[in-house]
């Protein structure tokens, strides 16, 4: 919990703070096409409750060739004030890691509400987004073979919650984050799509040199 502790106090010091798009390409370089989420109509949440398991559409899975579910669980985390309140929120989106489902070493709703409670943390909304697939795990990253799990999270995943929550939906109010193969996404969404997440915070990320695991043992 602590590491994770940590992870959500330097995000929510740079999502309170307006920080700047996520880190850009030292050397120039061409202008990646800017991928932004589908608009969806506003659909207000009916009854409070802290912890939503959410069923969502996932088209950007679609014609892939393996058979993979078009059809993916998200977990929505959403703050103490939230419905008593018209505020509306910045989010954190949480990447597990190979085999995971949810996030490692910390427990929703209870662990965040007792930061918030203590002061420690602002109030936000988390998400939590697997990558799990028929593979064994996505990487969250774009494949004709098992589906644009990228364009999932940046497209699918925040458009869904933008209209179905009170978030603020911009990049400055947005945090990305994850462990081990989700911190290998957090990383790589972040820096493709600064103008969907403005922070990220990487925990213990699965990264792999060009020969991939051709010299593990």
């Amino acid at each position: 919990m602590k590491q994770f502790h940590l992870s959500l106090s330097i995000l929510v010091v740079f999502l309170f703070s307006s920080c700047g798009p996520a880190a850009a390409p030292t050397e120039p370089g061409p202008t990646p096409t800017p991928v932004m989420p589908t608009t969806v109509p506003v659909t207000p949440t009916a009854v409070f409750r802290s912890m939503n398991s959410i069923k969502i559409e996932a088209p950007s899975l679609m014609d892939n060739l393996v058979g993979e579910p078009t059809e993916r669980t998200i977990y929505v985390y959403l703050p103490p004030s939230y419905g008593a309140s018209e505020k509306q929120y910045p989010v954190i989106y949480y990447l597990p890691g190979y085999g995971d489902s949810s996030m490692i070493g910390f427990r929703l709703p209870g662990d965040m509400d007792a930061l918030i409670e203590s002061g420690k943390v602002n109030e936000m909304i988390i998400v939590v987004a697997g990558g799990d697939s028929k593979m064994g795990g996505s990487f969250y990253v774009n494949s004709p073979v098992t589906g644009n799990w990228e364009d999932y999270i940046v497209k699918d995943v925040v458009s869904f919650v933008d209209s179905r929550f009170r978030t603020l939906p911009q990049a400055e109010s947005r945090g990305i984050t994850g462990h081990s193969m989700g911190g290998f996404g957090a990383l790589n969404i972040a820096m493709h799509h600064p103008e969907v997440f403005g922070a990220v915070y990487s925990m213990s990320p699965g990264l792999f040199d060009e020969n991939g695991l051709a010299d593990c043992d």
